[in-house]
C-alpha cells in the first residue's frame, strides 16, 4: 500500500541552508532537524531566541500497520544499518529530502518551500504489512513556558471555545491534576465574539443557497468551494457582525484534513485546529 501525505508548516519558511545540520531559515522564521533523525529540534519565529516546539518521542512521523503495530521516526538513526536515516539537499532547488529505510519500511519525506510556508510530503511504501495510516508531523511538544494563550475550538454543542495558560500545561499534582468543568455563563462570551445577542431563527425555515465568497475561495479548495456553491443550508443563526472570523491559522486550515494540516508559528498564542486535541506539553 502507498500512502502520501502532505503538512504545510506557517508561517513563510523558504529558503534552505543545508551544512552539519538540516535547516530552513527565513526573515519570518527557521525550522531546524536533528541531522541524526530528521527529527524537527526547533521551529523559531521572528524575533525571538525560543522555539515554539518540537518534535515529541515519535520524532518526525508515525506509521500505522493493519496488526495494530507501530513504527516511529525516532527508531532510526544515521548510524544504524537496519533502521538506518539520511538526509540531503534536492531534489529541486530548496528542498530537503530525509529517507527512513528498514525491512518493514522505507519512508521518504520532502521539504519544499512555499509562498506561505513549508510543504512536507511523504510517500511511505511497506515491505509486506498493510499500511493503515503515517503521521507526518508525528505528535509535537512544546514547552508550557512559552504559552501565553493556548486557543481551542469546541463543539458547537458544548461551547464556543476554550483558552488555556501555561498553568494548564504545566506538570500536575497526581491528586490533584488541573481540569475543568462545564457552568453555564450567560451570554457575554458569545457577543464579544459574534458583535451582539443570539438570534435563533426557527429549526423548519427552508433552506436557502449557500454563495461563497471571495475570501472563502482563498480558505476551500476549488473543489470544496464548488460543492458549498451548490449546495443549501438553513442559517438558524444568522451572525450579527456583517462578518467575523474565528482565530485560525490560515486558508490551508480549510483544506481536507487527510491530506493536509497546518501549524501557525507565533510567538504569544498556539490556535488549534478545529477538531482536533491539543498537543501535549
Amino acid at each position: 500500500m502507498h500512502k502520501k501525505v502532505v503538512c504545510t508548516v506557517l508561517p513563510p519558511l523558504f529558503g534552505l541552508f543545508a551544512a552539519e545540520t538540516p535547516m530552513l531559515r527565513t526573515p519570518a522564521g527557521g525550522i531546524s532537524f536533528s541531522p541524526d533523525t530528521g527529527s524537527i529540534v526547533a521551529v523559531t519565529p521572528k524575533g525571538s531566541a525560543a522555539s515554539i516546539w518540537a518534535s515529541g518521542a515519535a520524532g518526525l512521523w508515525s506509521a500505522r500497520f493493519a496488526d495494530k503495530s507501530t513504527l516511529d521516526a525516532a527508531r532510526f538513526h544515521a548510524t544504524n544499518a537496519l533502521y538506518a536515516f539520511s538526509w540531503k539537499p534536492g531534489p529541486d532547488k530548496g528542498a530537503l529530502t530525509l529517507s527512513y529505510t528498514c525491512k518493514e519500511l522505507a519512508v521518504r519525506v520532502v521539504v519544499r518551500p512555499r509562498p506561505d510556508g513549508a510543504e512536507f510530503s511523504a510517500e511511505a511504501t511497506p515491505a509486506s504489512q498493510t499500511l493503515l495510516g503515517l503521521d507526518l508531523p508525528a505528535r509535537l511538544r512544546f514547552d508550557p513556558a512559552s504559552v501565553v494563550r493556548f486557543v481551542f475550538p469546541h463543539s458547537g454543542n458544548t461551547a464556543l471555545g476554550a483558552a488555556f495558560n501555561r498553568r494548564f500545561f504545566e506538570r500536575q499534582p497526581e491528586d490533584r491534576p488541573s481540569g475543568w468543568e462545564p457552568h453555564l455563563c450567560g451570554p457575554k462570551n458569545y457577543q464579544t465574539l459574534c458583535g451582539g445577542p443570539l438570534v435563533q431563527r426557527d429549526v423548519r425555515d427552508p433552506a436557502t443557497a449557500l454563495t461563497v465568497t471571495d475570501e472563502g475561495k482563498r480558505w476551500f479548495s476549488p473543489s470544496t468551494a464548488s460543492s458549498h456553491a451548490r449546495s443549501n443550508s438553513r442559517g438558524t443563526r444568522p451572525k450579527t457582525r456583517p462578518r467575523f472570523s474565528f482565530p485560525a491559522t490560515s486558508p490551508a486550515a480549510a483544506t481536507n484534513a487527510a491530506a493536509t494540516a497546518t501549524m501557525a508559528l507565533t510567538p504569544t498564542s498556539n490556535p488549534a485546529r478545529p477538531g482536533a486535541r491539543p498537543p501535549s506539553a
